[in-house]
C-alpha cells in the first residue's frame, strides 16, 4: 500500500485524507479491474487455444487426408508405373513379334519363290519334251503327209494310164463283132480303188487336224490353246491310224509296196 505526505506535512490534512481514500478506491478498482483484466485474458488464451487446438485437430485431419490422398496417388503412380513397364514390354514384344512375321512372310515369299519357279521350271521341261513330241510327231505326219501326196498322184496317174491305155485299144484293134466277143473296158483294180479312197482319207483327217481349219470350222469359239489340245489329239489319233495303215490291203497284192512305203 502506498504512503503519500501532504505538502503541508499536517497528518490529519483534509486533503491528504480525502487523497488517500480516493486513492485506495482507484487502488481497489485499479485491482478489480486487474483482476478482471487477468481474468478476460485467461478466458481469451484459453478461446485462442480452444481455437488453436480445432486448427490443430483441422489441419492435422487436412495433413491425415493429404497423407491418404499422396498414399493413393502414389499407389496409382506405382500402379502407372507398373502398367507403363508392362506396355513397354509389350511394345517390345509386338515389336519382335512383328519382326519374326515380317521375317516368317519373307521367308515363306521366298519359299513360294522357288516353289513357283520350280514348278515353272518344271512345267518348261514338261513343256520342252512335249513339244519335241509334237515335233517328232508333226515330222512323221508330215513326211507320212508327203508320202500320200506323192502315191496319191502315183495312182491317180496309173488309173489316168490304165484309162487311156484302155481307150487306145479300142480304137486300134478293129474285130467283127460276129467273129470276136465283145472287149470289156479295163477297170481298175478293186485294191487300187480302196488305197485312192483310204489315202484322199487320210488326207482330209490331216487337213481337218489343222489349228486353221478347225478355228474356221469351229467359228473362233475356243482359244488357241484348245485348238492346239484338240489338234494334238487327232494327230495323235492319226498317227494311230497310221500304224494300222496296210491293215485293209494284201501282202500279195500289186500295190502293196506303196503301202508299205506309206506305213
Amino acid at each position: 500500500m502506498h504512503e503519500f505526505t501532504c505538502c503541508c506535512n499536517q497528518l490529519d490534512c483534509t486533503q491528504l485524507k480525502e487523497f488517500n481514500e480516493s486513492f485506495e478506491e482507484v487502488e481497489d478498482d485499479a485491482l478489480l479491474a486487474a483482476e478482471i483484466g487477468q481474468i478476460l485474458l485467461k478466458d481469451q488464451a484459453f478461446d485462442t487455444y480452444k481455437e488453436n487446438m480445432k486448427e490443430l485437430n483441422r489441419l492435422r485431419w487436412e495433413k491425415e487426408e493429404s497423407d491418404r490422398v499422396i498414399e493413393i496417388l502414389q499407389n496409382e503412380l506405382k500402379s502407372m508405373r507398373k502398367y507403363c513397364n508392362e506396355l513397354k514390354n509389350m511394345l517390345e514384344v509386338n515389336e519382335k513379334v512383328q519382326k519374326l512375321l515380317s521375317a516368317k512372310a519373307n521367308v515363306e515369299q521366298e519359299l513360294t519363290t522357288q516353289v513357283h519357279t520350280t514348278t515353272q521350271n518344271t512345267e518348261l521341261t514338261l513343256l520342252g519334251k512335249a513339244n519335241n513330241t509334237l515335233n517328232l510327231r508333226y515330222k512323221r505326219l508330215h513326211e507320212k503327209h508327203e508320202t500320200l501326196k506323192l502315191t496319191h498322184k502315183v495312182l491317180l496317174k496309173e488309173h489316168e494310164h490304165k484309162l487311156v491305155r484302155s481307150k487306145e485299144s479300142r480304137e486300134e484293134v478293129v474285130i467283127p463283132a460276129m467273129k470276136l466277143p465283145q472287149l470289156k473296158i479295163v477297170q481298175p483294180s478293186p485294191s487300187i480303188n480302196l488305197l485312192h479312197t483310204v489315202t484322199q482319207q487320210t488326207l482330209d483327217k490331216m487337213n481337218a487336224a489343222d489349228v486353221r481349219v478347225l478355228n474356221k470350222k469351229l467359228k473362233r469359239t475356243l482359244d488357241m490353246t484348245d485348238l492346239s489340245e484338240m489338234s494334238n489329239t487327232m494327230l495323235s489319233r492319226l498317227l494311230d491310224d497310221l500304224e494300222h495303215f496296210n491293215q485293209p490291203f494284201n501282202n500279195n497284192t500289186e500295190i502293196f509296196f506303196l503301202v508299205q512305203l506309206i506305213c
